[in-house]
């Protein structure tokens, strides 16, 4: 840079941020205006700054690399702008905002399969507890539909109140097939259904309170995305291997409702 950047001169004051624009320098300027010219693009992550204690100008992205963070807050790895740590998301290895994310993935899509299989690999187990809630779902809704039968053949009154709960069993059903597929869709009616369910204290409250993190946690928000859906086409080799004990536990749990909905329509009509 040409002399009129070199670093100002100390005069006993708390010195604020100083940048260049070109061959010009800026400033100073305090911390609040320095962030809002960053938030703004201003400030870029090549830009060249200086602040009092600092030995030389430097790239801006210099600054922040040391840590990532600044003020509670993460820096993004493409654009070198400050955002909330719920606002970046993790792609081939990097912090990325939702502003550079189609850039990012534009780059990957021209680059190696390697950088899919990457995300992938970081994601597949979260993937696998997502599908893991769909199963769970599938349980769920057996047991209100064996539900809603006992309340029918009572007739009158319970007719009713079974044809809801068959209603019930119906959305978890929906919900179930949709998580098993990572479908966006899938969200809206998990949340609800969790909602509720965290009434159920301790256990309940318990396991629709995680529910609600696999679904709606920053991972869980990227793996049910259009994105993501490209990510797993190109990737159909990369399985999540279920373990043995879980396969069977869940196998038995199929057999038991399966043999009490066998009881249930055979049990004999109570007399009236």
């Amino acid at each position: 840079m040409k002399s009129d950047c070199r670093e100002p001169a100390t005069t006993g004051e708390e010195l604020n941020w100083y940048y260049a624009v070109g061959d010009d320098r800026k400033g100073p300027v305090e911390e609040a205006e320095f962030q809002q010219l960053v938030t703004q693009g201003v400030i870029k992550a090549d830009t060249l700054v200086w602040q009092d204690g600092m030995p030389e100008w430097k790239a801006y992205r210099e600054v922040t690399a040391k840590s990532g963070t600044v003020g509670g807050r993460s820096v993004c790895d493409e654009c070198g702008k400050f955002f909330g740590g719920g606002d970046l998301i993790t792609l081939d290895g990097r912090q990325i905002c939702g502003s550079c994310k189609p850039m990012v993935i534009q780059q990957m899509q021209e680059g190696s399969g390697s950088n899919y299989e990457a995300i992938r690999n970081e994601h597949i187990k979260h993937e696998a507890s997502i599908q893991s809630v769909g199963l769970l779902y599938f349980l769920g809704g057996a047991i209100m539909a064996l539900a809603s039968l006992g309340f029918m053949v009572g007739g009158g009154e319970g007719f009713i109140i079974g044809l809801i709960v068959f209603a019930f069993a119906g959305v978890q059903f929906w919900t179930a097939v949709n998580l098993r597929k990572l479908k966006p869709a899938a969200r809206v009616p998990t949340g609800i259904l969790s909602g509720i369910g965290l009434i159920g204290f301790p256990v309940g409250t318990l396991i629709n309170a995680y529910i609600l993190y696999l679904v709606f946690s920053k991972k869980g928000t990227y793996i049910m995305s259009e994105e993501y859906a490209e990510v797993r086409e190109r990737t159909p080799h990369i399985k999540y291997r279920t373990s043995i004990i879980v396969i069977i536990l869940v196998v038995l749990m199929f057999l038991l409702i399966g043999l009490g909905m066998v009881a249930a329509f055979f049990a004999p009509t109570p007399p009236r």
